[in-house]
């Protein structure tokens, strides 16, 4: 009993720390883990529904806080998916262990790829609320999360997006509080035709809270204070979904992204100082410049390639057609100009007056690695060069201050 306590403990700390530096509910992560307990299948689907709800209820409160969680979907969602959890719970049983975990496994692998397409997401839901289609998914995910012991939102952010005008992090917010229904309506249903060991469920519940704790307080160490610049609507997609899945929910970290609000309203949120939930901020072109943040606000600059001009945009074209005419070079007389000035431009958010201080991380090679480099170089302001990622985590350690947080973000 004693070393099953130890176990869950370990594996409760493990599911509360990566709610609390990721967000994520950690289902996913939850059965395998119950699994090496040497649990029997069923017994691991119906704790892991209690830790998915736990992570999820987590998650959901501070958001329902903020207003973010719509109730009337989660309501049709909610409806419609606990039954179809009693239901894929009565399947479960008519179904081969090795046919649930095939189809466990295959789970694993589409949610991997979705999260690599996560970029072709709407940022924002695409009209009115669809009443129908919304109780017909929440079946869906209550049949999902029954018969596998998952939370399912791989299926309800996409549905909110899809059928309703709710904004991407109003719809994760939701779909949290979704999860934690639907899961623990299922746990609840378990529970009644079950006795799973108390040292079990003890143990994961005070290593998850114990998790939970500690992932936050790292997450608030970290604290957000980041703007991440992009060169393309891309670049600014992928990067923006990934770190929503990340961060968006339940790590203390607020994920800003351009187009999701006003760009006034958005620098604003991002500015706005206080102690409870701290901002990274993704943009693209509007953000190189006319953003200013001074102070502490803004301490780590992320710029994802070298803002070279397109070489498909038609003036640029126009221009380096003339330059070959007057016998000149398109590159080194117009495109490595215009990088030098848009990179200028971009570390200019990160140092505004002569005590502003922060890290500038350009994630391009090439400003190494090409002889040009050496030219964008001079054009970033006088900096201490970080040669290793022993000096580059002291600097980013020297600047865990408060953070940037709390307005009432869009």
């Amino acid at each position: 009993m004693e070393i099953l306590l130890l176990e869950a403990l370990g594996i409760g700390a493990v599911l509360g720390l990566l709610l609390g530096l990721t967000g994520a509910g950690g289902s996913l992560v939850a059965l395998p883990l119950l699994l090496s307990l040497h649990l029997p299948l069923r017994d691991a689907i119906g704790v892991s529904l209690g830790a998915v709800a736990i992570t999820a209820l987590i998650g959901a409160v501070p958001r329902a806080r903020q207003g973010l969680v719509a109730w009337r979907p989660v309501l049709l969602l909610a409806i419609a998916g606990l039954p179809g959890n009693v239901a894929g719970q009565w399947l479960g049983r008519q179904i081969p262990e090795a046919v649930l975990i095939l189809g466990f496994c295959a789970l694993v692998l589409w949610t991997a790829w979705r999260m690599w397409r996560s970029s072709n997401l709407p940022r924002e839901g695409s009209g009115a609320l669809r009443s129908a289609p919304l109780v017909a998914i929440g079946l869906g995910v209550g049949l999902f999360s029954g018969l596998m012991g998952v939370g399912g939102g791989f299926l309800v952010v996409p549905a909110l997006l899809a059928f309703t005008p709710l904004s991407m992090l109003a719809a994760t917010a939701t779909s949290m509080a979704v999860i934690a229904l639907v899961s623990g309506g299922g746990f609840l249903f378990y529970l009644s035709g079950a006795q799973p060991s108390l040292p079990l469920l003890a143990g994961l519940a005070l290593g998850g809270a114990a998790g939970v704790l500690g992932g936050n307080a790292l997450a608030q160490r970290l604290g957000g204070r980041t703007l991440v610049l992009t060169t393309s609507l891309r670049a600014l997609q992928v990067m923006a979904g990934v770190l929503q899945q990340r961060l968006a929910v339940g790590g203390g970290i607020e994920v800003l992204v351009q187009g999701q609000a006003p760009k006034r309203q958005i620098m604003e949120c991002f500015r706005a100082p206080a102690d409870a939930v701290g901002h990274v901020l993704v943009g693209s072109a509007s953000f190189w410049e006319g953003f200013d943040v001074p102070g502490q606000a803004l301490q780590l600059l992320v710029i994802d390639k070298l803002p070279f001009p397109s070489p498909g945009d038609p003036l640029v074209q126009a221009r380096g057609r003339r330059l070959k005419q007057q016998g000149r070079s398109p590159f080194r007389d117009d495109a490595l100009p215009a990088a030098a000035l848009a990179l200028k431009q971009g570390a200019g958010r990160l140092i505004r007056s002569e005590s502003d201080t922060g890290v500038l991380v350009v994630a391009d090679q090439r400003l190494l690695r090409m002889g040009y480099g050496k030219r964008l170089l001079r054009a970033l302001p006088a900096m201490r060069r970080l040669r290793s990622q022993e000096e580059f985590d002291a600097a980013l350690a020297a600047f865990t201050r408060t953070s940037t947080t709390g307005c009432p973000c869009p």
